[in-house]
């Protein structure tokens, strides 16, 4: 094992503790973990250390632990490691869901037991597979003082602040915050540059009547950084399909209105579910009075990204800023147009709003036959 020499050790750059699959431990495998363990000052706990040197669990395979205590030992056995590898770039982490307030916890021992500054001072990109509160990542904030992006997969609330002053790129997806939350979640990122956010649903569990946050809210959230804010991503379909619970009343999504004084933004990608209701009734829409994307895009963009589109007067919306294009957002070069895969495209509209664009300087690009192709972020 690299844990045994630090030449190896030192040229890990990415660790990833995939959840898939059982880990089998020979005796002499786990010996030498609790070695390293031990020179650390953090001994492998009793509970864990029964398990894997119990040679009745699985006889002639080695040493292996019980399913339920899985990924604790996956979590340990990760910190363990990441705490040999101090030019670690790139981690993919897997929080327990036995104990999930036992994230890092390892790592924590190892730094208070040596006494010896971050142990990850060179790790900048960090996706964290949670389930569970915002807040559990907070250890990286002693631990990886130098990071630049975090992926959050199933964040759920925020229990505590969460503070991480260096990041610059957040991710969040399948999120589960109310408008108090995302708000308090982002104070703790003053330098972000780069959001993406993709909505969980509205309603997780039949009794959970938590409200979870809209577009506008977190556009509102966002309050404090939009003067930097380069890129927004903010996809919301999911969270307008699901039907609202008995003796809650219609469903009347606060759909983002505007991000125009958001000064420095220069990439924006929405998808239909943050701007049109999927459900509302447009039969007396009126584009020209509503001049929805002129009052909504900022002044400095230069790409604009509208996919999965699937009901909604966008066609119109897009005609009618078409031939605004240009005074509204003069830096404007390409508008990105992605039906829902099941739908097809007005090619005669297109060809139209492709002209218009074209004599103010933009290139309309349509992805909704490629979409299939790209890397999907739910």
């Amino acid at each position: 094992m690299f844990m045994e020499n630090p030449d190896i050790a030192y040229r890990v750059k990415e660790i990833a503790n995939n959840s898939c699959g059982h880990l089998v431990l020979s005796e002499e495998e786990f010996q030498t973990i609790a070695l390293a363990a031990t020179r650390l000052g953090v001994p492998v706990p009793q509970d864990l250390s029964q398990i894997l040197l119990d040679p009745h669990n699985h006889p002639g395979r080695g040493i292996r632990y019980h399913d339920a205590d899985e990924g604790l030992v996956k979590n340990f056995m990760t910190d363990l490691i990441i705490a040999h590898t101090p030019n670690l770039r790139t981690l993919e982490y897997h929080v327990s869901q036995t104990d999930p307030r036992k994230a890092f916890q390892t790592l924590s021992q190892v730094s208070n037991a040596t006494g010896k500054g971050p142990l990850l001072s060179k790790l900048v990109d960090c996706r964290l597979h949670l389930d569970d509160f915002a807040n559990l990542a907070q250890p990286l904030a002693d631990a990886a003082p130098n990071l630049d992006s975090l992926w959050l997969i199933g964040p759920r609330g925020l229990e505590a602040p969460l503070q991480l002053h260096g990041v610059r790129v957040l991710i969040l997806t399948g999120a589960d915050f109310t408008a108090t939350e995302i708000s308090e979640l982002l104070k703790g990122f003053p330098s972000l540059k780069k959001l993406w956010y993709n909505s969980a649903r509205r309603c997780n569990h039949s009794n959970d009547r938590r409200e979870l946050c809209s577009p506008q809210d977190v556009a509102d959230a966002l309050g404090p950084v939009k003067s930097q804010l380069l890129e927004l991503t903010l996809r919301f379909r999911v969270w307008q399909q699901r039907p609202r619970l008995p003796g809650t009343g219609p469903f009347t999504p606060r759909l983002l209105t505007s991000v125009r004084d958001f000064e420095a933004l220069e990439y924006l990608e929405l998808d239909g579910g943050s701007l049109w209701n999927e459900r509302g009734d447009y039969s007396n829409y009126v584009a020209e009075n509503t001049d929805l994307l002129a009052k909504l895009l900022p002044a400095r963009l230069r790409r604009l990204t509208l996919l999965d589109l699937s009901r909604g007067p966008f066609n119109e919306d897009l005609s009618v800023f078409a031939g605004r294009s240009e005074q509204v957002c003069p830096d404007l070069k390409v508008i990105r147009y992605e039906l829902i895969c099941w739908e097809k495209v007005d090619m005669k509209w297109m060809e139209e709003i492709t002209m218009e664009s074209q004599k103010h300087g933009v290139t309309i690009e349509d992805t909704t036959a490629t979409s299939d192709d790209e890397v999907d972020m739910d």
